[in-house]
Order: C-alpha cells, then structure tokens, then sequence
C-alpha cells in the first residue's frame, strides 16, 4: 500500500509539474506557456495563452524586386499593380505580459540583453483590391538579434528563430474606391509554424481556417499610408494570439505521470 500511495504522488507531481508549466526559454526568447490573456483593455477577451504585439514598417515594391527587403525599391501604393509585393519589418514589443526591456525601459522583459525582429514578404496584390501569394509562399519570418543589433531596427541577422506560413488572407481596404484600395486597411492572416528552433513550440493547429484547415497563429494589424504627403511608407502595430506548446521536458514528465497511474491501475486489478 505504502508503495502505491508513493508511485501515486509521484504522478501527481508529474501531472501538477505540467498543469504549471514553467518559463520556457528557446535561443534566448522567454515565455509562459500557461499565460491567461487579460480580459481588460488593450484585449478584448479572455484567451490562452499567446499574445504577442509587434510594431513596423510596410511599403510596397514592384514584382521585379519582390522577395529582396530594400526600402529604396518602395513605390507608391496608389501605383501598386497586380505582382507588386507588400514588405514589412518591425519588431516585437510584447510577449505573454512581458515587454521588449529594450523598446519599454525594465527589469523584466522576454528577451534580455536582445530583441525580437521580423521580416515580411511574399504577400502579392492581386490588383483587385486584395491579396494572394507568391508561388513559394508568404512568410513572417522572426529573428533574435543581440549585441550591436540591439536598436530595435531589423537587420535579418542570422538565421530565423521562428518562421510561420501564411494560410488564409484577410484584406479589408480602408479605402475601397479604384485605384486607393492600397493606400491602407487592416490585414489578418492564419498562420503556421513551419520553421525555426521556436516552431516546435507554435505548432498547435488550433485555429481553422478558410481552407479547412488548421493554422497555428492568427495575426491582425492595421497600418495606413499617408498617401497626401506622398509617403511610400506606412508605420503600424499589430497582434499575433494563438497557442503555444510546452518545452518537451514538460511533456514527457506528463507522459512519464500518466504512465505510472496506468501502472498503478493494472497492479490493483491484479
């Protein structure tokens, strides 16, 4: 009995161990994955357990420069045809409750001593108002960069420590009249994790799409060009909520509970 009652409370460390899931820390980049989203402003509702906020810059290029992020290839988006690809770069300001200690002055942030920053490509107008995407794909691709790229400026060193893949794409023009449908609106995605030392723990396929699929991420951002002034660059912020999974030490600690509850169970019936 003593020896059932001491493999049970085993488990049930091993199962609590889970329920409370610890900071997880990939390439420099911490969370939690067991954060409860705030009900109160700035989100609307209740919802676990990624919220990830990001500021940026976007323009437009002409198709023959798609795919190469240089802002000296920006057009104007009141000349934005069919093939022209949307860019952006910005960074993350916020992750789980936790700001960039480098953009928002703290103790506590999610990457100390670095930051998070992203790259965007592969969005193509279709030259209707809309959008669609480039034969291999359209990506939001994150990097961590550290020492002398800390200037909350992206530079793509490295490689990505996340990349997700645009699944489904939502465009609602601020402007719908011929020929303005570009000059801003608010765009959302679903998305996917499909590369990176951080996909692992994005890859949740929680989210269904239009596709009738599942994506892991749904991302929202609003950014208008100042099209009077003849700005080809408009400045925006946006969200990025979904799920995230548990380092794997989490789930196998789990999984090792389970199976000595499952030991205990077949002892007892013999």
């Amino acid at each position: 009995m003593k020896l059932v009652n001491k493999a049970l409370a085993l488990a049930v460390l091993g199962t609590s161990g889970f329920a409370n899931a610890s900071m997880i820390d990939v390439g420099g980049v911490t969370w939690d994955p067991s954060y409860v989203r705030p009900a109160s402003p700035p989100f609307v509702s209740e919802e676990t357990d990624l919220v990830q906020k990001i500021s940026f810059n976007q323009w437009f290029v002409d198709s023959a420069n798609a795919g190469t992020i240089d802002t000296a290839n920006a057009i104007s988006p009141a000349a934005v045809a069919a093939g022209d690809e949307l860019q952006a770069v910005g960074t993350m300001t916020y992750f789980n409750g936790l700001t960039d200690p480098e953009a928002f002055p703290g103790p506590v942030g999610f990457c100390i001593g670095c930051e998070v920053t992203f790259r965007f490509t592969g969005l193509l107008a279709d030259g209707l108002g809309g959008f669609t995407t480039a034969v291999g794909g359209a990506f939001v691709e994150f990097f961590v960069e550290t020492a002398g790229d800390v200037d909350q400026l992206y530079t793509g060193t490295g490689t990505p420590w996340l990349t997700l893949e645009v699944d489904e794409i939502t465009f609602n023009a601020d402007d719908s009249t011929a020929g303005n449908e570009y000059n801003g609106g608010n765009l959302q995605l679903a998305l996917s994790a499909v590369g990176g030392p951080a996909a692992s723990n994005f890859d949740t396929n929680t989210i269904a799409n239009g596709a009738g699929g599942f994506s892991d991420i749904f991302y929202n951002a609003d950014a208008i060009f100042d099209v009077l002034n003849g700005n080809n660059f408009a400045a925006g912020t946006g969200d990025l909520v979904g799920d995230t999974i548990p380092e794997p030490g989490s789930v196998a600690v789990l999984g090792l509970g389970l199976l000595t509850l499952a030991g205990i169970r077949r002892r007892k019936q013999k």
